[in-house]
């Protein structure tokens, strides 16, 4: 393999906001749906109940996240109200 020297870097897209990395810390089965989970995430400030449809194992995977109402490679995300 062979090293190349980079000059710069540029941004092509708009930055992200509103995104965090987090583990998962708890999952439990969502009392109402049988494909779904709630688990439960920490974020570092934080821990957030979400919703997922993922095959959980348990806890311990890591994953980035979108906060409702938050954009993501210019696409906007549903806020909790639909708005």
């Amino acid at each position: 393999m062979r090293g190349l020297e980079v000059e710069a870097l540029e941004r092509i897209s708009p930055a992200f906001t509103g995104v965090y990395v987090g583990k998962v810390v708890d999952v439990e089965k969502h009392p109402s749906a049988d494909r779904l989970h709630l688990c439960r995430v920490d974020t570092g400030t934080e821990i957030l109940p979400i919703v997922c449809g993922a095959n959980q194992r348990g806890q311990g995977p890591v994953g980035a996240g979108c906060r409702a109402g938050r954009s993501s490679r210019r696409r906007l995300l549903p806020s909790k109200s639909g708005s």
